[in-house]
């Protein structure tokens, strides 16, 4: 069985790329907040 692809906004994108860039939290912190995978933040 596949697992469907999960499509983010532009607008989530945004948010969650200035909230890692910002660095205020660690990258386990922010993947469980936005809820993707820790790799996809580094």
């Amino acid at each position: 069985m596949k697992w469907p692809r999960w499509n983010h906004t532009a607008v989530f994108k945004a948010k969650f790329t200035q909230a890692a860039i910002r660095g205020d939290k660690t990258p386990a912190e922010l993947s469980s907040q936005y809820d993707v995978h820790t790799n996809q933040i580094t």
